[in-house]
C-alpha cells in the first residue's frame, strides 16, 4: 500500500479510542498517522527490512496494551496505538505486488520476520502501490475518518486523502510514461 493508506488506516485504527479513552482521541490520531507512516522511513535503506519490524511491533503493541490496561498512563495508551498503526503497517503489506526488478534480491516475499529472518506473503490483493483498487483502498479507510474527526485529525485525514490522490496521479503517469521506455525506470520511492 502507499504510504498514505498507512496513515489513513492508522487514523482509523485510533477511532478505537473514542470508547477506551476519548479524551485522548486527538493526541492518539496523531499518534497513530505517526505510526502509520514510520514504517516506510526505511524506503531509501533496505525497503520492508529496515523499519518494518511486524513480530517486534506486535510485541511492542501487546507490552504497551497491557501496561496501559493495568497502569492506565496516557503515555502508555498513546505509545499503544503507535505500534498497532506500526504493526498494522507491516501487515497490511502482505497484501500488496511489489514489481520488482532483477537487480533486487531482497527475497520472495514482501515483510521480513527478523525473528525467523525471513521474507513472507504477498497475498496480492492490490497490485502494486499506487494502483487503482489502492487508491479505492486509502478512499475507504478515509471516510470514516472524515465523518467523525475534528481539528487536526481532520485535517490529518484530508492530507493523507489528498497525498493519496497524488501518488495516485504521480504512479500513473509514471506507468504511461514508461510504457515506451526502460521498466526500471518506472519504480518511485517505496517499492
Amino acid at each position: 500500500m502507499m504510504t498514505p493508506n498507512h496513515a489513513t488506516a492508522g487514523l482509523l485504527l485510533a477511532l478505537t479510542a473514542t470508547r477506551w479513552h476519548p479524551e485522548l482521541l486527538s493526541v492518539v490520531a496523531v499518534t497513530a498517522f505517526i505510526g502509520g507512516v514510520v514504517p516506510d522511513l526505511d524506503t531509501k535503506l533496505e525497503h520492508r527490512k529496515t523499519l518494518h519490524y511486524p513480530a517486534y511491533y506486535s510485541i511492542f503493541t501487546g507490552l504497551f496494551l497491557l501496561a496501559a490496561t493495568v497502569v492506565g498512563a496516557q503515555v502508555l495508551v498513546v505509545g499503544t496505538y503507535f505500534f498497532a498503526a506500526a504493526t498494522l503497517h507491516c501487515y497490511t503489506d502482505l497484501f500488496v505486488d511489489v514489481e520488482k526488478t532483477s537487480d533486487e534480491p531482497d527475497g520472495d516475499g514482501i515483510i521480513f520476520v527478523h525473528p525467523i529472518d525471513r521474507w513472507v506473503g504477498p497475498v496480492m490483493l492490490v497490485r502494486y502501490a499506487g494502483s487503482p483498487e489502492d487508491l479505492l483502498v486509502g478512499l475507504l479507510l478515509a471516510v470514516l475518518p472524515l465523518l467523525k474527526y475534528e481539528g487536526i485529525p481532520f485535517a490529518l485525514t484530508v492530507i493523507a486523502v489528498a497525498w493519496s490522490v497524488l501518488y495516485f496521479g504521480e504512479r500513473q503517469y509514471r506507468r504511461h510514461m514508461t510504457e515506451t521506455s526502460d521498466p526500471s525506470e518506472m519504480r518511485l520511492p517505496g517499492e
